[in-house]
């Protein structure tokens, strides 16, 4: 604890002032005047006392003896225990620009938005439970110099034909990059990270411990290596851009950007540990827990909003209930068995398709954590990428064009593809039913059985895709896709419509078949849709591998 100089207080960060205040007599101090009262704080360490969650075993720091109450990565609200230790010192900090309050105040312009959000995230006591958390970042410093070379061409049209002259291209590049950054730490996912950044260079201080009081930071657990490449990668391809915003409009660059990225030798100059401020609040549901995130410094915000079932149940009924007073009362509008069949089934289908984007949204999410990966392979063994803000120096020289060769190529009429083809399809698919309702075609029930098929059809190709998706998803793994439902209904569905029983009761209770088969395929894609907006309950074991100054 950072004693007050005066009256022995507690000495807090404050946001506000940027400086230190102390609790008692209220007097401000810069941060670099003031240090670790025990005299223990070195050019390389410092004193820190790090909590750690009984249930999850995340961890967290401060400079504060004072017990954390909560965990902000699993959301429990058991007592942290805390224990004294030695810190590695970071070389940079971007103190906290954005209090408590104004955070809170860009969290709820969001969430108010959001009309299915559980109550107990929109509640004042939930918004309240925002803690400011530093995390750690590895930044890089990157230096490319050096020629490089280009195929350009310039494309005219004279009459039927066109006229491509090409260019040869030869310049020299003298770029510098600081600032870009990476965070260090797997118990910050990297879509988090990504999504709050960037972080603007010029308000990174040298780090001093007096900016920790009265806040909390993470430990890294990344090695700076990990992302020493990718960070390399995008400096290429910032001064290829830079190389094409050079060169006229006019000519293109065979290849495109990336052949001038390709010939470029990035080098690493020096890699600093940093600081980075976030607001970072837990929703914690069950087994499962939502963040909502705040940039320290920019306000930038981001969220994980689930759906709650209860209200989206009530609304969808209620907008239902109004669509049907529509159609039956006001456009008078009475449907044939086949047609309500053919609709029902389109409905499905609909719902099908935007489940299906749910699970594939899912996939990609648990295979991009970068940092998360490496930790559980280090585990493995044993026993997030977010490119943030840069600072760019460039200097480019100006090409030198050279005419090489000139293509003349008769210009023809395209002709149609497959995917316009599938396109027609699918707008049959959609209007079908439609055109059917309001007379506009004389398809009568082959339209309807035409319609229902190809919605079979499709169903049966998402479902294909779904069940691809699940392998890749730890909690649907082994589990057969909700469309299964939806896909036997329209298959029942199909059968009917082929057949052509006399009765109207078939049709009525394919019907209902189908919008059971779409209840629970959206009763799933809910289900799924908050595995994709929350998160597993995180389980930390002791940070190494990395290295703490970050």
């Amino acid at each position: 604890m950072l004693a007050c100089p005066n009256c022995g207080g507690s000495l807090k960060f404050n946001v506000s002032s940027q400086d230190v205040m102390c609790d008692s007599c209220g007097t401000h101090f810069n941060p670099y005047a003031v240090s670790d009262s025990s005299g223990a704080e070195t050019d390389s360490d410092f004193d820190v006392t790090v909590f750690r969650c009984s249930q999850c075993g995340g961890e967290i720091y401060s400079t504060d003896d004072t017990i954390a109450g909560f965990c902000s990565y699993c959301g429990a609200s058991n007592t942290l225990t805390g224990r004294l230790t030695r810190g590695m010192r970071p070389e940079f900090i971007i103190p906290f620009k954005k209090t408590k309050q104004e955070c809170k105040d860009i969290y709820k312009a969001k969430i108010k938005r959001f009309f299915y959000a559980p109550d107990d995230m929109k509640s004042e006591s939930g918004i309240d439970g925002f803690r400011g958390i530093y995390m750690p970042y590895w930044v890089y410093d990157i230096y490319i110099g050096g020629p490089f070379a280009a195929r350009l061409s310039q494309t005219k049209r004279r009459g039927d034909y066109i006229i491509t002259d090409h260019y040869s291209a030869t310049g020299s590049v003298n770029d510098s990059y600081g600032g870009l950054s990476y965070d260090a730490s797997s118990s910050f996912a990297d879509d988090i990270s990504g999504k709050i950044a960037p972080y603007s260079a010029e308000h990174i201080m040298n780090f001093t411990p007096s900016y920790l009081s009265g806040f909390y930071a993470d430990s890294s657990d990344v090695p700076a290596e990990l992302y020493s490449m990718d960070a390399m990668s995008i400096a290429a391809d910032k001064t290829a851009s830079n190389v094409r915003f050079e060169i006229p409009a006019m000519y293109a660059i065979d290849g495109g950007e990336q052949t001038v990225a390709n010939q470029l030798r990035p080098q690493l100059t020096k890699t600093h540990s940093a600081l980075f401020p976030v607001w970072f609040m837990s929703y914690r549901n069950k087994d499962r827990v939502a963040y909502a995130t705040v940039n320290g410094e920019t306000g930038k915000v981001t969220a994980d909003i689930p759906i709650s079932v209860k209200k989206f149940t009530l609304i969808s009924l209620a907008t239902a209930f109004v669509l049907f007073m529509i159609i039956d009362w006001i456009l008078n509008i009475t449907l044939t068995p086949a047609t309500l069949v053919s609709l029902a089934a389109v409905i499905g289908v609909v719902i099908e398709w935007l489940a299906s984007g749910e699970y594939k949204s899912i996939a990609m999410r648990e295979e991009r954590d970068t940092g998360k990966v490496y930790v559980e392979r280090q585990r493995v063994l044993s026993q997030t990428r977010s490119f943030d803000d840069f600072e760019a120096g460039a200097a480019v020289e100006m090409p030198v064009y050279s005419t090489k060769s000139r293509t003349t190529v008769k210009k023809t009429k395209k002709k149609s593809s497959a995917v316009n083809m599938f396109l027609v399809i699918w707008c049959m698919a959609f209007f079908g039913p439609f055109l059917l309702m309001f007379g506009q075609v004389g398809m009568g029930d082959f339209g309807a059985k035409a319609v229902t098929v190809i919605c079979a059809v499709v169903t049966l190709i998402f479902m294909l895709k779904d069940l691809r998706n699940y392998n890749k998803i730890d909690e649907l793994r082994g589990h057969l896709p909700m469309s299964v439902v939806l896909l036997s209904a329209l298959v029942i569905c199909a059968a009917i419509l082929v057949l052509a029983p006399a009765s109207d009761i078939y049709y009525y209770a394919a019907v209902i078949v189908t919008l059971v088969g779409t209840l629970s395929t959206m009763v799933g894609m809910i289900t799924h849709y908050n595995l994709l907006a929350t998160r597993p309950l995180p389980q930390f074991a002791t940070h190494k591998g990395g290295d703490d100054r970050a």
